[in-house]
């Protein structure tokens, strides 16, 4: 049995990360280890007054509050090993010199690309997959303000970033990659030492054996196609809901579900679970074009996100960037789901085509809309 320190920085919207760690912690627990937990969250910023608002951005580099937190946590608790999840904004890369101090291991889970590219993706919504910052440095990130938008917040990556790799930092720091793909992307830092990164994918199993109770009767009673994750650009929600509109108009049901008058089966619904920044303007898509089969149901419990993934009839994964490793696919493959995703990055190798799954080129509309056709084709025969 073990003391383990498991320290993760929350988003203002909840993603994979997020559960990841949860399922961490409830592993780590099940093997009878004394797991202490220190968390953070971006919501904090909302409470703060003028000044903590002003010293944001040096604490985002160095954060002494975390700091200290975390030393006073390994000391108290004698703690053997330190899981860092997420470390932006609140908490920063503070916590590592903590664990240095203390002399205790420390592991960074790393779940996105922000290593590489002060975006975190490897995406820039004018060009789609971009690996400037690989090939020239940070210093492009600011070209074109690539961290929302804003030259001043881009800033404050590209120093964090840069400072921690001329410290070396991370020759100090066992890097958990969730794939092989990942893997060989964070080997292109020179600061990174190949013997110090190792894969492990995430896990479901234990989350989905939690709800298993709830998962026994639909939720939504009929056939339905699915999207899961934040709607946003690099998402793909968009491309997605133009190959929908396609499958609408082909069969001609874009204004009326269809009757059986008519001759013609009915096309399943499609369920979108998520929130994000492009949800406005997804509605307005949807409400224009009269896709009155497309249900928007924002952020819902786990559980049933969990219950609508097992029921559906496929999951799209439309992403326009790499991924990192999205936790919905491997939740659909524990309940039984086909998985239609990107032809790219991450998604790409966590597709299983002996098990039914099928993949496009990223942002190719009709690509998708042919592999739904072809669903709906086979269910029919």
């Amino acid at each position: 049995m073990k003391n383990i320190l498991l320290i993760h920085n929350s988003y203002r919207i909840r993603g994979g990360e997020d559960v990841s760690f949860a399922n961490d912690v409830a592993f780590l627990k099940s093997k009878g280890n004394n797991v202490y937990i220190y968390k953070r969250d971006n919501a904090e910023i909302d409470k703060m007054g003028l000044v903590a608002k002003l010293l944001l951005p040096f604490n985002a580099v160095f954060s002494i509050r975390s700091f200290r937190d975390v030393y006073r946590l390994i000391k108290e608790n004698k703690i053997d090993r330190v899981y860092v999840h997420n470390t932006w904004l609140m908490i920063s890369p503070s916590v590592f010199y903590a664990c240095f101090l203390c002399h205790v291991p420390v592991t960074l889970r790393v779940h996105n690309y922000r290593l590489l590219c002060p975006a975190g993706t490897l995406y820039r919504p004018e060009c789609g997959v971009c690996e400037e910052c690989i090939d020239h440095g940070f210093s492009c990130a600011l070209k074109h303000k690539c961290y929302r938008g804003s030259f001043s917040e881009t800033l404050i990556m590209v120093v964090n970033l840069s400072l921690y790799k001329k410290l070396g930092t991370f020759k100090r720091v066992k890097l958990s990659m969730l794939n092989d793909f990942m893997k060989e992307k964070i080997l292109c830092r020179s600061d990174v030492r190949p013997s110090n990164v190792s894969v492990r994918g995430n896990d479901c199993s234990m989350v989905i054996k939690e709800n298993k109770d709830k998962l026994d009767r639909p939720l939504f009673d009929k056939p339905y196609f699915l999207y899961v994750g934040r709607l946003t650009k690099e998402k793909g929600l968009m491309v997605l809901l133009e190959a929908y509109k396609k499958l609408m108009a082909d069969a001609g049901k874009s204004h009326s579900d269809p009757t059986p008058e008519n001759g013609k089966a009915s096309i399943p619904y499609l369920v979108i679970v998520g929130e994000g920044a492009l949800e406005e303007e997804g509605r307005k898509y949807v409400e224009k074009h009269g896709m009155e089969r497309v249900k928007f149901l924002g952020s819902v419990p786990q559980w049933e996100s969990l219950n609508y993934t097992k029921y559906a009839k496929a999951l799209i994964v439309p992403s326009l960037w790499y991924e990192g490793y999205p936790m919905v696919i491997n939740e659909a493959h524990l309940l039984g789901t086909p998985v239609i995703g990107s032809k790219l990055g991450s998604i790409e190798s966590l597709l299983l085509y002996d098990k039914g799954d099928k993949a496009f080129i990223p942002g190719n509309v009709s690509e998708l809309y042919d592999l739904l056709r072809q669903l709906l084709k086979n269910d029919r025969a």
